[in-house]
């Protein structure tokens, strides 16, 4: 508990594209590399790098206009300090409950692509832990695709270094030393499974002032930080065919992407859910049967957002 109070603390806290093709499939990819499919459904695991993305869009807004195939969607499954073990989702829970209900939401939405972005957070406890963070980092993409759909593809994203702000804020040289460590393994273990694995960095600041615009604080990404870096993805995952991003009514384009994320958020993390499910469940738990009705206006936002970039 010490030490998962400390990695929260300290840091506030995308993917194994294995799977061969069926007879009948449509690879849509560059020259090489990731391949997607006409209605790809895409969960994003991670920690805040992925729980904060949905409240900016831009990410999935450059995937959405960029990827060679249509009706793609994306399921933001993230968790603000969130680690391999799920030590951020149990609530009122232990770890394994939290990491339990993880796996129960992905065998609901079964995704055909798992991104999981971790490795920031663990990366404070050192290289001695790193054997047993990459040994649970496969139990979980292991039990995510169990629940996914038939042949789903795995990217594995690694995470960036922090920023340094300005005094008084002390040097993260020896922070990013560890998170390199943690980079460097997780890349080779995308190689051992067979997933795609994308580096992710930092975008550079020239000026202070431009420091601040990028992050809240050195670490945890602004929607500037999020719109500079989505290019990496664009250009990891649609090798040969990302040289220029596609742009558009990209501020309509965010709006809609942004206001489904944000009625995924509450129809699977509703702001009462000790009552709806939990302990006290039994005051007001006949309320839960109104939690589904928010898959229609989740649907009816994404034919919005396919409609807007056709």
């Amino acid at each position: 508990m010490q030490r998962r109070f400390a990695v929260l603390t300290l840091l506030g806290a995308w993917l194994i594209a294995a799977g061969a093709l069926s007879a009948g499939d449509s690879p849509k990819s560059g020259s090489t590399g990731f391949v997607w499919k006409d209605g790809d459904k895409v969960a994003l695991i991670g920690g805040t790098v992925i729980e904060r993305e949905q409240n900016y869009g831009q990410w999935e807004a450059a995937l959405t206009r960029n990827i060679p195939a249509k009706n793609v969607i994306f399921r933001n499954l993230g968790w603000s300090g969130d680690t391999v073990w799920a030590e951020s989702r149990g609530i009122f829970e232990p770890a394994e409950r939290g990491y339990a209900l993880l796996i129960d939401l992905v065998k609901e939405q079964k995704p055909s692509v798992l991104v999981f972005g971790y490795g920031q957070v663990e990366a404070i406890e050192g290289p001695a832990r790193l054997p047993k963070f990459i040994e649970q980092y496969e139990r979980m993409i292991n039990d995510c695709k169990a629940g996914s759909a038939e042949g789903v593809r795995v990217i594995l994203l690694g995470p960036m270094d922090l920023l340094q702000m300005p005094a008084p804020l002390p040097s993260v040289a020896g922070y990013n030393a560890l998170i390199a460590t943690y980079r460097q393994a997780i890349q080779e273990f995308a190689a051992r499974i067979g997933a795609t694995y994308v580096p992710l960095s930092m975008p550079t600041a020239g000026s202070a002032k431009e420091l601040r615009l990028l992050t809240d604080n050195g670490q945890h990404l602004s929607s500037e930080g999020y719109a500079r870096t989505a290019s990496q993805l664009v250009s990891a995952l649609t090798p040969g065919m990302a040289k220029e991003l596609k742009t558009g009514d990209t501020e309509s384009l965010l709006q809609l992407i942004r206001k489904k994320n944000e009625l995924f958020f509450h129809r699977y993390r509703p702001q009462n859910v000790t009552y709806l499910f939990l302990f006290r469940k039994h005051e007001q738990g006949n309320n839960a049967v109104d939690i589904p009705k928010f898959d229609p206006l989740v649907k009816g936002l994404e034919e919005q957002i396919h409609a807007a970039v056709d």
